[in-house]
């Protein structure tokens, strides 16, 4: 599994830098052309938090497992769907093969205000 550091505070699945999702869908924030740079992904995971109603509606993708291990000193460590082929770590099955990602967008609104920082272009490592 790959760790997620997020410093997106203003999403449901935030925990202090950490990420609470079970699974984390990165996509292009295109549907006519594959990013280049990280800027051009985003994580569509996102839900923003602006109340009660907001957390009960993101229940169904909670990692539980994963808080529990983070409650013993563990790693959250969800898995994460990333559509973007042209990315480096980018695996079959969409699956993202980097040890650790970075999603940014501190006090984002809407998923496209975020990005997956760790984002390479193929060929470009």
């Amino acid at each position: 599994m790959t760790t997620v550091k997020c410093h997106v505070n203003t999403c449901t699945h935030w925990l202090k830098g950490m990420c609470g999702a079970g699974n984390i869908d990165i996509l292009s924030e295109s549907t006519s052309f594959q990013p280049v740079e990280g800027k051009e992904t985003q994580c569509k995971t996102f839900h923003k938090r602006e109340g009660i109603g907001d957390y009960l509606s993101s229940l169904d993708n909670v990692n539980w497992t994963g808080t529990a291990a983070s409650l013993l000193g563990g790693e959250m460590s969800p898995s994460i769907t990333c559509t973007v082929d042209t990315c480096h770590y980018w695996g079959q099955g969409d699956r993202c093969q980097a040890e650790a990602i970075e999603i940014s967008g501190s006090n984002a609104d809407e998923s496209r205000e975020t990005n997956c920082q760790t984002y390479s272009r193929e060929g470009a490592q």
